[in-house]
């Protein structure tokens, strides 16, 4: 079998119900994503912060490789996979984690006995210039734009002192 390749991982995860989008943060970039183009530059921000704690926990010894950020109604779920990248999910509240789990584990295994193929793009975002005639699927939240909070703590919406 050949080297895995990144956007086929992402796009059988999110064939999931309850999954609706996901990327792969390695080396300090996003190299592959069906999250919408408009918040790369936040992925990338998300992926690094998640990247330092799961870091910083390694450095104490503690062993955790999976980190869950609930929002509003979804949940971004983070795994760290053969300490090689950062698979992020975001999933709908009330979703099998169990599943997930041992879908995310079986690509684990895949990627330590096969590897990842040599990214041919950096960015392999959809490109929103293109028209989409993608039928709308019900409760779809890929086609629904998500809400992106500043990681500094701030809300935008906060009153001003």
């Amino acid at each position: 079998m050949s080297r895995l390749d990144r956007k086929k991982i992402l796009d059988e995860l999110v064939s999931f119900n309850g999954i609706s989008h996901g990327c792969i943060y390695q080396n300090e970039q996003i190299t592959a994503s069906t999250f919408p183009s408009v918040i790369q530059d936040k992925l990338s921000g998300i992926g690094r912060f998640i990247d330092k704690i799961i870091t910083a926990a390694h450095a104490i010894d503690q062993a955790h490789d999976e980190i869950h950020i609930e929002l509003e109604e979804n949940t971004l779920i983070t795994y760290r996979i053969n300490d090689e990248f950062l698979l992020i999910l975001m999933t709908a509240a009330g979703i099998n984690l169990s599943l997930v789990y041992m879908t995310v584990k079986a690509i684990e295994k895949s990627v330590k006995q096969y590897g990842l193929a040599v990214s041919k793009e950096t960015n392999s975002q959809p490109d929103l210039s293109e028209p989409n005639n993608e039928k709308k699927v019900p409760n779809d939240y890929r086609q629904e734009e998500i809400p992106v909070w500043p990681l500094n703590g701030e809300s935008e919406d906060a009153p001003s002192e």
